[in-house]
């Protein structure tokens, strides 16, 4: 049987690393922002870890509105960059992976004002991300690999055809977590903040 499924084309991996240099390059401003924060200005005291991840409600509230504004822009981005073709295998995991990272970022800064654990973020966190680096190392494997990409499809239609009822049920979970983080995150600021592990 012929392989008639088109890769990504130079254009489209020219924008896909683009937007992958201009994520690292704001994550490592954003690291060196947080290293400032931390050792302070020259004759100021060097400001608290704790004090510097706390986030109000009002601007968690802020910040899952930017998240939603963030995933609906990379997405459109995306699609345009991709086409829908592409995008319609792995555009929306790559959607899903900054925004779960994101989001776990964020909920971790509103728990520390909390005073509640963080440790519950990563129930979201650890599958979510996995389950989008599945699926987007899959598939540019398989449009990378030429002919030994092929070769990655019938087993992928033996799993599913075995656990393909399960998807829909754990992505419902997966959601459902999600919702109850980001509810967790509305609560005021406990008079005793206890502060663990992340």
């Amino acid at each position: 049987m012929r392989h008639n499924a088109r890769g990504p084309s130079g254009e489209q991996r020219v924008f896909v690393s683009a937007c992958c240099k201009i994520a690292s390059t704001s994550a490592m401003r954003h690291r060196l922002t947080v290293a400032r924060r931390k050792t302070g200005s020259v004759g100021q005291a060097p400001v608290s870890t704790k004090a510097e991840r706390a986030m109000t409600q009002a601007q968690y509230f802020r910040t899952l509105m930017i998240l939603i504004v963030l995933a609906v822009g990379l997405a459109a981005l995306l699609y345009i960059g991709l086409g829908p073709h592409l995008f319609s295998f792995y555009g929306w995991a790559a959607v899903g992976l900054v925004i779960a990272i994101a989001l776990s970022r964020t909920l971790r800064s509103r728990y520390t004002a909390q005073g509640f654990s963080r440790w519950p973020r990563l129930l979201f966190l650890i599958p979510a991300a996995l389950a989008c680096l599945i699926q987007i190392g899959y598939w540019l494997a398989f449009f990378n690999l030429g002919a030994s990409g092929v070769l990655l499809g019938p087993p992928r239609l033996m799993l599913l055809n075995e656990i393909g009822f399960l998807l829909l049920p754990a992505l419902a979970l997966l959601l459902l977590i999600a919702a109850y983080l980001v509810w967790r995150g509305i609560a005021e600021p406990t008079k005793k903040q206890t502060f663990s592990s992340p």
